[in-house]
């Protein structure tokens, strides 16, 4: 078996932050824009992951925890491939809770996401709504603010 070496996902994480910068401000909006977005968020917290399960990052980063907002689902009905952009329908979108998240748990919800929409307001990406399988029949999580204020 060949041992892959843990500084290949670090030093893919550099470039990975590079396009996510530059991919957050657009002059016009379109999907082949959001979609690029969205691969690389996957691509860095991956990387992220894979450096958790690895136990390359330190237990001071690990116990920090990332504040997020919650938003209950509303609605008995099942969040499904067809109904999960009626965000305003499923979740209640205007209760949202402030949780904090493990940086392991964030990444999975994002590794392991049903929904993920990036917002975008005035030409940047503004935050990204980001839910599990499992997570989808109890809360949707907001977070990521690319202007660096805080969630809560």
């Amino acid at each position: 078996m060949v041992k892959i070496d843990s500084a290949f996902w670090k030093t893919e994480l550099f470039p990975v932050v590079e396009s996510l910068e530059r991919l957050s401000r657009f002059s016009r909006f379109n999907t082949r824009l959001a979609n690029m977005f969205e691969k690389e968020i996957m691509h860095a917290l991956f990387s992220v992951r894979t450096l958790i399960k690895r136990f390359k990052l330190s237990q001071e980063l690990l116990s920090e925890t990332i504040d997020v907002l919650a938003y209950s689902k509303t609605t008995p009905k099942p969040v499904t491939w067809l109904n999960s952009h009626d965000i305003n329908e499923l979740y209640n979108l205007n209760a949202p809770k402030p949780k904090q998240l493990t940086p392991s748990f964030l990444c999975n919800q994002v590794i392991h996401s049903y929904i993920l929409i990036p917002l975008h307001e005035d030409r940047k990406f503004t935050d990204i709504l980001v839910c599990s399988d499992y997570q989808k029949k109890v809360n949707g999580f907001i977070w990521f603010r690319s202007n660096g204020s805080s969630n809560s």
